[in-house]
């Protein structure tokens, strides 16, 4: 088996907006990864460390799809619930029976609305 290395990305979004991020996830040889039979979670925390989750997306919520064509990864946050402002920090994992990887790492950065 081999290990996957984290991705790292850095994402950003705006307060009181929707939230799409559309990706694409290839094997090592550049063929876009079947993600039918994954599911996904994500977690935004302030920190790393912190206990409080402030958003969280995945298969089960609906704010994360997965699928087999390019992109098949979508991560989507409706405006109301995008409350967040700052810096935070994220992972996003895929699960696939026991087998769980972390695919991606980073910072999402919220914008403050200025229109309200």
């Amino acid at each position: 088996m081999s290990t996957v290395q984290a991705g790292v990305a850095y994402l950003e979004a705006y307060q009181g907006a929707t939230w799409e991020v559309d990706m694409t996830y290839r094997d090592s040889a550049g063929a876009i990864v079947d993600l039918s039979g994954y599911t996904a979670q994500m977690q935004v925390r302030s920190r790393t460390a912190a206990s409080t989750v402030e958003l969280t997306l995945s298969t089960a919520n609906g704010r994360i799809t997965l699928g087999s064509t390019s992109p098949n990864i979508t991560l989507a946050v409706a405006a109301a619930d995008m409350t967040l402002n700052g810096t935070y920090v994220y992972d996003l994992k895929l699960t696939q029976g026991a087998n769980v990887t972390v695919l991606l790492r980073g910072d999402l950065t919220v914008s403050p609305a200025v229109t309200r």
